[in-house]
């Protein structure tokens, strides 16, 4: 298709902004901008950004280089939002995450060791975790970082995740299951990929997700 100068796309900019009522009253939503490099994506997504003036802005950015690193996508992030010092050893990380998810949620508490694969430490080991069966884990991790974002993101948010074609598989998985908890979470999801295969597709996996495709 022919590339429109970015005044003429006003049925782009009528959907973004249609997409940010629902999300002020609750009701989250994921709208994918897919298109080759320089068709105006980035551009699409600062409106996006200026539309969402009043909310908590929050950006991913995924790195070609890093598409078979786990969770890479995530980590910048989940480290930022947790904000803890995690720099000792695995029983330090485990005390400083375990005083972090207390001041959250009591039950989030014994299972802090699942966040070492994301955030990338060493996390001593819980009762809990120990007798978690290892292909339950990354479901349980899911619920956790879920549990986590749904109490600690609990105004209008709007978060873009740029270049998800080059995401790795389990922050694909991750923001697939965040994408089923969008219709109760006020979170605005946008992102942005080339129109080929790899990373994150809201359509190809399981569950697909509904997404505002433009």
């Amino acid at each position: 298709p022919e590339k429109l100068p970015f005044v003429d796309r006003e049925r782009e900019r009528a959907v973004l902004a249609a997409s940010v009522a629902p999300v002020r009253m609750g009701f989250g939503t994921l709208v994918e901008l897919v298109g080759e490099p320089g068709i105006g994506k980035s551009r699409l997504a600062a409106e996006l950004r200026d539309n969402c003036g009043d909310m908590r802005q929050i950006g991913l950015r995924c790195e070609q280089y890093e598409t078979s690193t786990p969770y890479h996508a995530f980590r910048p992030f989940l480290r930022s939002i947790l904000g803890v010092e995690l720099n000792g050893g695995g029983k330090h990380n485990r005390v400083a995450l375990a005083e972090r998810l207390a001041a959250v949620d009591d039950d989030l508490v014994p299972w802090a060791p699942l966040l070492a694969a994301p955030l990338d430490v060493e996390v001593d080991s819980t009762p809990e975790v120990d007798d978690l069966d290892p292909s339950f884990r990354r479901a349980r991790l899911h619920g956790l970082v879920s549990s986590l974002l749904g109490r600690l993101l609990d105004s209008p948010t709007l978060l873009v995740l740029e270049d998800v074609h080059w995401m790795d598989d389990a922050s694909s998985e991750l923001l697939r299951h965040l994408g089923t908890q969008l219709p109760t979470r006020p979170w605005l999801t946008c992102t942005t990929r080339r129109a080929e295969g790899g990373g994150f597709a809201a359509a190809e996996g399981t569950p697909p997700l509904p997404a505002l495709t433009l």
